[in-house]
């Protein structure tokens, strides 16, 4: 759970960052002016964007899906699963945290991982349609 909530912290943090200097721009139109020579060229050319708008929009859609399965997991395997696949904790260090044995942990790995796995095909994620050869 800490793992998780460390993210939507992180993500909140993101949001709102990139809210105030986008907001502060559109607020002041000097800073925009800062950017233009006198002829209207780029003074700096903003870097190219990397990701696609939908492209985003689709993760951000499957991370919300997948934060909803991931709460109907139990909680012992939702922590292993959180733990190994989030934080990238060896086994060793997940068996310390929860005080179990190596076997327990993949134990747990493979049922978070399954129930994971049926929850989002319920929704339509991850299955590929027949047919559809991607």
């Amino acid at each position: 759970m800490f793992g998780i909530l460390k993210h939507k912290v992180i993500d909140h943090y993101r949001r709102s960052k990139s809210t105030i200097r986008a907001g502060n721009l559109a607020n002041d139109p000097e800073n925009v002016d800062a950017f233009f020579n006198a002829k209207g060229g780029w003074q700096n050319r903003p870097a190219h964007w990397r990701t696609h708008p939908g492209k985003v929009q689709e993760n951000r859609e499957f991370l919300d899906h997948f934060y909803r399965c991931l709460s109907d997991v139990p909680q012992r395997s939702a922590d292993a699963f959180v733990y190994r696949e989030i934080d990238g904790l060896s086994t060793e260090e997940i068996c310390a945290r929860l005080d179990i044995t190596a076997n327990n942990c993949w134990v747990l790995l493979y049922r978070a991982r399954m129930l994971l796995r049926k929850c989002l095909e319920r929704i339509g994620l991850g299955r590929q349609q027949k047919g559809n050869p991607k």
